[in-house]
């Protein structure tokens, strides 16, 4: 499906919005740093990674819904290697939940209909990294 390619432009997109001059809380704990399937090798921390994990198949689509609406289950994981231990992580999820939970995204020749979280789980830590994942059903309808 092209829904995935056009939805990264959304979601890179909404995650470098300016409100009244400054980048949005969840952009700036990231420093800017929000990668495509996977951070480069020597990423400074923090840093998000998205991906898209799924799709829902075409006969079940075919079935439920018009032939323009295509659905995406899109993963969220932010890694933090900080001395604030678990709450800093936790305070990077609540403000990628603000930034993402049922937002619009502005995705060229498509129509947002739904950004849901699905899940979130607590974060866990191992060799010192801390991580934390987020997953969304992601619906648009193609203009």
């Amino acid at each position: 499906m092209a829904g995935d390619t056009v939805s990264r432009t959304g979601i890179y997109s909404k995650f470098t919005t300016k409100v009244s001059g400054s980048y949005v809380a969840f952009y700036t704990d990231m420093g800017g740093r929000l990668y495509y399937e996977r951070a480069p090798n020597n990423a400074t921390y923090p840093y998000c990674v998205f991906q898209f994990i799924g799709n829902k198949p075409d006969w079940y689509m075919a079935k439920t819904t018009p032939d323009t609406v295509e659905e995406f289950m899109v993963q969220f994981s932010i890694y933090d290697k900080s001395e604030n231990g678990l709450s800093a992580i936790e305070g990077y999820v609540k403000d990628l939940h603000s930034l993402y939970d049922w937002c619009s995204l502005t995705i060229s020749g498509y129509t947002p209909m739904s950004m849901q979280r699905m899940s979130s789980n607590t974060p866990t830590e191992i060799d010192d990294v801390r991580q934390a994942m987020t997953t969304y059903r992601l619906k648009i309808d193609k203009d």
